[in-house]
């Protein structure tokens, strides 16, 4: 069978626009292909409980990304696990190697949803 993988990329337009208050539209990053953390981490909430995985959406700080930020927990074998698909995606499009679990304690959580 042929399979199209679906790739996003990085809205820099937007990252520079963004306001307080911002809230993702997860139709409209789908169908766009491109967002900032916070709509890279909103999808991939959405997709993972739609199959009925357990996902967090989490905001605050991280040692790998200079301003605020958005990334996903996610509960793999009894434990949460933090992956943060807006970063990955941007090492991979760097050619970078990277991989997807991150050191939570590279992650300090301001919010999480």
């Amino acid at each position: 069978p042929d399979v199209t993988i679906f790739a996003f990329s990085y809205d820099y337009q937007k990252a520079k626009i963004v306001t307080s208050g911002y809230l993702p539209d997860i139709d409209s990053t789908y169908a766009s292909g491109k967002g900032i953390c916070y709509d890279y981490s909103s999808l991939f909430a959405c997709m993972l409980r739609s199959v009925g995985v357990p996902a967090k959406l989490i905001k605050g700080y991280t040692s790998n990304v200079p301003t605020y930020h958005a990334w996903n927990e996610v509960f793999i074998n009894g434990s949460w696990v933090v992956i943060d698909s807006c970063y990955d995606s941007q090492m991979k499009g760097f050619g970078s190697a990277y991989n997807m679990e991150k050191p939570a304690s590279s992650y300090s959580k301001m919010y999480e949803y």
